[in-house]
């Protein structure tokens, strides 16, 4: 009973009209324009260089190449042997 009364307040202080300042907008956007606060600076991203050798540069190149030789190989399609379709005579 004593939560559906506590509930029923905090319920009834969220409904409440909200009146902002007018200037509230131009102060949100000068607050932005100045830069994150330390606490959020790790949630951005990191850029980091990737760094490759060149044996590995090498290697990727050549698995690029072999996936677009292997790509544009004809295929030979057979028939599928599962038994559905039509039957020959």
């Amino acid at each position: 009973m004593a939560d559906d009364r506590w509930l029923d307040r905090v319920t009834d202080v969220l409904q409440e009209p909200v009146r902002l300042d007018p200037s509230f907008d131009e102060r949100v956007m000068a607050a932005i324009g100045e830069g994150l606060p330390d606490a959020v600076t790790p949630l951005r991203p990191r850029y980091r260089p990737l760094l490759v050798s060149p044996l590995g540069g090498f290697a990727l190149a050549a698995a690029v190449l072999t996936g677009i030789l292997v790509g544009r190989r004809p295929v030979r399609h057979r028939r599928a042997r599962c038994g559905v379709g039509f039957a020959r005579r």
